[in-house]
């Protein structure tokens, strides 16, 4: 299935990074104090620095114990980062932690039945949205719920929509993409549209926009100024559109590929780019936004060393990352799983080479990043096959 991230970052300042912490926690939800410096390349050459995007030093750290999670995703506001983890029998958590893993907060339940699809937090507000089950059938009610600073929920939930996609705050309370019909089993050939969703700061409907035909997942974010960046995935390719803050159109609709493929997005500040996957899986192409027409370009490709998996995008304020796994063709063996990351710049142009970012223990082929104003942090699941219990590792890397 097609995933994209959500990626909405503050347009802060760059500064210093400490180490990764080790995996390892404290009995107040803390993680113990891990070493700190810089890795050696592994030629034993000159080691990579934070202008390279360079993965902070020490062992991924461990979010999870023994709690089974099938997945992780990451969205941000200034230093904080929120990584939601959906376990397998539906219980949605939430850790805030910073940017560099230096500080992670305890797990707090979000939604006892439903997952976690998305967390919007900006402009003095945020919130998030579950999944909630009906029966046997998931994603059948959409509900919202504000967050405390910790990421725990305050206040009753509401439903807000039939289908949850993605939520992004806006100056006056949130923007969301939905459904206009509860999730469907699979194999329905019934059409289905996505609709924008205005709610206020409590989370209350204000107002659903206008539909139009999708068949797959979407991305939405908001700019410094409360405008939207909208990309979703129909059976016809995939579409892209600038929106104010109130969801209304500032350009038309634009048609970014005659397939779909998989697509990544983030915002920074006022720019936004757009990572997509080649058809065949052999590179990455890099669209950004430009603010003369508000339509997208095609700026740059990148080659990918083998066959494209998935990809996510994180925007910082000084540059930006692409990251997708690949496997070997022809095999696609999984157990030969690498991720690589693409330094670009904010405008969207090539800035260095790909560089592998595999280590263990690493993920299915779904990692998430977004952007901070120091560099990045990855969130993925590593999925045991042998009995083991799934568990949630989060990764970071600077750069300036």
């Amino acid at each position: 299935m097609l995933l994209v991230c959500l990626a909405v970052i503050a347009n802060a300042g760059c500064g210093a990074r400490t180490g990764l912490v080790e995996s390892q926690e404290t009995d107040g939800g803390r993680p113990e104090s891990g070493a700190g410096g810089r890795p050696e390349s592994e030629d034993g050459g000159t080691p990579r620095t934070c202008a390279d995007w360079m993965p902070l030093a020490g062992a991924p750290t461990q979010l999870s114990r023994g709690d089974g999670y099938h997945s992780a995703k990451v969205s941000g506001e200034g230093d904080r980062v929120f990584v939601t983890l959906n376990a397998a029998d539906g219980r949605g958590d939430l850790r805030v932690v910073s940017s560099d893993l230096s500080d992670i907060g305890p797990v707090r339940t979000v939604f006892e039945g439903g997952g976690i699809v998305g967390v919007a937090s900006g402009f003095g507000h945020r919130g998030a949205v579950g999944a909630q089950p009906i029966g046997d059938l998931s994603n059948q009610r959409c509900e919202f719920v504000a967050l405390a600073d910790d990421g725990s929920p305050v206040g009753p939930r509401s439903t807000v929509a039939p289908t949850c996609l993605v939520i992004a705050a806006t100056p006056s309370g949130y923007a969301m993409l939905t459904y206009d019909a509860p999730a469907l089993p699979p194999g329905s050939d019934v059409e289905v549209h996505v609709c924008p969703v205005l709610l206020d700061a409590a989370g209350a409907v204000l107002e659903v926009k206008p539909c139009w035909p999708s068949s797959g997942p979407a991305f939405l974010g908001a700019m410094d100024d409360g405008s939207l960046l909208a990309v979703w995935v129909t059976t016809e390719g995939d579409w892209l559109q600038r929106l104010d803050a109130a969801a209304e159109p500032l350009a038309e609709p634009q048609q970014l590929s005659l397939e779909p493929v998989n697509i990544a997005a983030a915002v920074t500040g006022s720019s936004g780019l757009v990572a997509l996957l080649g058809i065949d899986g052999d590179e990455v192409d890099v669209w950004a936004i430009d603010q003369r027409d508000l339509l997208a370009r095609k700026v740059s490709s990148a080659p990918s060393p083998d066959f494209a998996l998935d990809l996510t995008l994180a925007a910082a304020p000084h540059g930006a990352l692409v990251v997708w796994t690949t496997v070997p063709s022809p095999s696609h063996n999984a157990e030969d799983l690498r991720v690589w990351g693409q330094p670009i710049t904010t405008e969207g142009e090539i800035a260095g080479d790909p560089f592998d970012l595999t280590q263990d223990p690493w993920p299915n082929p779904f990692v998430r990043a977004v952007g901070t104003p120091g560099g990045a942090l990855l969130a993925y699941v590593q999925e045991y096959h042998d009995g083991g219990v799934n568990q949630a590792f989060a990764r970071a890397l600077c750069h300036e």
